[in-house]
Order: C-alpha cells, then structure tokens, then sequence
C-alpha cells in the first residue's frame, strides 16, 4: 500500500494520502456479491439463445411466406395484364345423343336375274335367252320370290300380267310360278316349247318368261321355293306379236 501511494504521490505532487485511502475504503464497503449464482447465470444465457434461435426462424418463415404471396400475386397480376381480363372458359357442348336409327334391312342377292331389254336370264353364271309379254302384256317388273313349281301345267294367256283374256294355252313343261312381296304381280318361267324361234328374237308370251326346254329344265332344279328372281327392263319391240297365240 505503501508503495502505491508513493508512486501516487510522485505521479501526482498534488495528491493527498489520506483522501484516496477513505475512498478506497468507501468504495470496498460498497461492492456485494452477483444476485444469482454461476449456474443460473449460465442457465439464463442458454434460454436467451435459444429465444434468439427462435424468433429468427420465425421471422425467416415468415419472410418466404410473404415472398411466395408477392410472386403469386405478381404472376396473377402478370397474366392478367397480358389477357385483358381472366374469363371462365366456355364449357365443351354436349353431343345429344337420340335414339339409334332403324337399320334399313338389306334386300336378300337376288338368286336369278332377267334382263327384259336385253332379252337374258342368269342363274348361277349361266346366262340364257328368254322370251317375254308382248306390249299388249307385258311382262311385271321387280322383286320376285318363287312359290310354287311344277313339271307341267297350263297356262292362260295373260296369267303374267293378270289382265289376260283368259284362254287357256297347251300345258308346258318346268312352271315355276313368281309372285311379288305385296301379292299385286305374278309372272312364271317356263318352257317355251310352242315357239322355239322366240327366246333371245321376239316377245311372244302372254307376260311370262319363255326359255328353251333345255335350259327351263336346268332352271328347275336349280330355283326351290323361296328363292328370289329379279326382273329388270322392258321388252323391246323386235317383232311383231303375230306369233303370240290367239
């Protein structure tokens, strides 16, 4: 202590030993010890940290929340500058579904076909010549279907059209009588064996269709009932009907 004042003292001549000595005593009679221990000082520190940690999470948190809000908003705002204006698109219409149409039924392939003009009838590739009604009689046209046959029978003149005279004609040979779907038109194939001349030349029947006996013979066999013989043209004016029977 001593040594301290006389270095004082050389510092300073103005100081004085006694006044530095009772505030130096003053000052020691006033210190106390710390409020709380090490242990809780230490305690106390931890949680302040741990407070600091927290509130800066939150805030960063919170900042990219509010970052990701300004980009959306900024993106919304963006989009809607370059359309003019967010419209609700236009709902796709609806394809009203009626009822399915009727399916028009296919006409069954006809099993034999007769070309009036031409003079010919076809069955299964084979191809003949025919005679048809005169033009007082001409022969019916259209869709026909076999429904009955006969090795032989008579025939009225007239019986194709169904506005004959009435008189009857010697029995021929291999009648397949035709009829139509609306029962209205009634023709027959036969065999033509009064006029051997007229297949393929001349009309010369009262409105059915003649064929030579050879090939009304193969037709026979090979049209059963049922089956479907299309009539097409009309008969050309070749000859005369002299020929046709009276």
């Amino acid at each position: 202590m001593s040594d301290d004042r006389d270095y004082d003292a050389d510092l300073h001549p103005d100081f004085h030993p006694e006044l530095s000595g009772g505030l130096r005593t003053l000052a020691e009679s006033h210190q106390s010890s710390p409020p709380v221990a090490g242990a809780e000082v230490r305690r106390l520190a931890v949680r302040r940290g741990r407070r600091r940690r927290t509130t800066v999470v939150v805030g960063g948190v919170a900042a990219a929340a509010a970052l990701a809000v300004t980009m959306t908003v900024g993106l919304t705002h963006g989009h809607d500058s370059d359309s003019g204006r967010r419209t609700t698109p236009a709902a796709s219409p609806r394809l009203r579904t009626g009822p399915a149409p009727t399916p028009t039924p296919t006409p069954a392939a006809a099993d034999a076909v007769v070309d009036l003009t031409k003079m010919t009838m076809t069955v299964d590739g084979r191809m003949m010549p025919i005679s048809s009604g005169v033009s007082e009689l001409p022969t019916p046209t259209g869709r026909f279907t076999v429904v009955a046959k006969s090795p032989k029978a008579e025939m009225e003149f007239g019986s194709g059209g169904g506005s004959g005279s009435g008189a009857s004609m010697p029995s021929v040979p291999w009648v397949i009588e035709l009829r139509s779907a609306d029962r209205k038109r009634s023709t027959a194939v036969v065999a033509l064996t009064y006029d051997l001349k007229a297949p393929g030349n001349y009309a010369s029947t009262g409105g059915w269709i003649g064929l030579p006996e050879a090939d009304a013979k193969w037709v026979y066999t090979r049209l059963d009932k049922g089956a479907v013989v299309l009539v097409t043209g009309r008969t050309p004016s070749l000859r005369p009907s002299a020929s046709t029977p009276s």
